[in-house]
């Protein structure tokens, strides 16, 4: 178990899961590197709760240290300073290296790249000029579901809360047509313009960002279950992996579990300790994964599917796992729970 007492007061709170998670975030990191922790715990890093609860315990350099693409979206900008040009070349080494002077007083501040929006985001890209690589680059195969994005507001009453929900369903349609979902609209959606969107070998962005806008729009009444089940024709196991195209049962029991995996954890390392078999708890937090992407599963199909809590892995976690050794670990699970 991690110490909970080792870093701030805040992180003092064993019923605190935000907390635990911070200190898990800063134990990895430090002992495994940032990429490591990227691969095999991205969710510490997808849920902008943990980010900006390692901000302002951690403190902005360890961030900036670590996760440049986080500090660029979560961590304040520094204040802008004014440096006459008399005393421009008396300022400290440390501090030219942060702020370059330029003539006639003009403001100097930092460099503050700003994100791009976050629907540019979705697909790999090159790595930074400076060298950082965003986790986006890094896992580009996680599904929207699960990459922390903040969720559309439950009622869409102004435009920026509609520009939200399209961008979120354009993340959706380019994860669909990545994972190989092909299929010609309906000529009677939107008198046809959209029928071959997402059946051509290379999804048309701009085409995918207009249909999101037009269902995303003041006037359109089609909810993301109805563009879900009677649009797209998305299974409902793949619509646990997306953010707006689902049912609103399975965005809501997502959310449930989701919320639950850290009480799945404590109830797993309870039952190994009583049962004697506390060495097992070193694969307490891959059991909790799968148990939740089971239960996950079950939600969508009502039947456990070890070849889908395979697939919902991967799309989670980027960790792949075969069918058998799902199935095998599932009952280990089933005999513990």
């Amino acid at each position: 178990m991690l110490n909970c007492t080792t870093l701030n007061p805040e992180l003092n709170s064993p019923y605190d899961d935000i907390a635990h998670r911070v200190q898990r975030l800063k134990d990895f990191t430090e002992q495994h590197g940032p990429r490591w922790v990227i691969s095999e715990w991205p969710e510490l890093l997808y849920t902008p709760a943990v980010v900006v609860r390692a901000v302002k315990v951690l403190g902005p350099e360890w961030i900036e240290r670590y996760y440049p693409q986080h500090a660029e979206r979560y961590c304040p900008k520094r204040e802008i300073i004014k440096v006459p040009v008399a005393v421009a070349f008396a300022v400290p080494e440390a501090i030219v290296e942060q702020h370059e002077p330029v003539v006639e007083g003009v403001v100097v501040a930092p460099a503050v790249v700003e994100p791009a929006p976050a629907i540019e985001q979705l697909a790999p890209g090159p790595v930074k000029a400076e060298g950082s690589v965003t986790a986006d680059q890094l896992m580009p195969s996680i599904a929207p579901a699960f990459r922390g994005l903040e969720p559309v507001p439950t009622l869409i009453t102004n435009d920026e809360a509609r520009k939200i929900r399209a961008e979120r369903i354009v993340a959706d349609l380019i994860y669909l047509h990545a994972q190989g979902h092909r299929l010609y609209l309906n000529s009677s959606v939107l008198d046809g313009r959209f029928r071959e969107m997402m059946s051509a070998d290379t999804l048309d962005l701009n085409l995918a960002r207009e249909f999101a806008t037009i269902v995303s729009s003041k006037t359109s009444k089609w909810s993301g279950e109805y563009l879900a089940t009677s649009v797209l024709n998305i299974p409902a196991t793949q619509q646990v992996h997306l953010c707006q195209l689902a049912t609103e049962r399975i965005r809501r029991g997502r959310t449930r579990l989701l919320a639950g995996e850290a009480a799945t954890r404590a109830k797993l390392e309870c039952a190994l300790r009583q049962s004697g078999d506390a060495k097992l708890i070193r694969h307490v937090p891959l059991w909790a994964k799968l148990s939740m992407c089971d239960s996950l599963i079950k939600l969508a199909v009502d039947r456990r599917s070890p070849q889908e809590v395979s697939l919902l892995l991967k799309a989670m976690t980027g960790q792949e796992m075969s069918r058998s050794d799902v199935a095998k670990k599932l009952k280990a699970i089933d005999k513990h729970a």
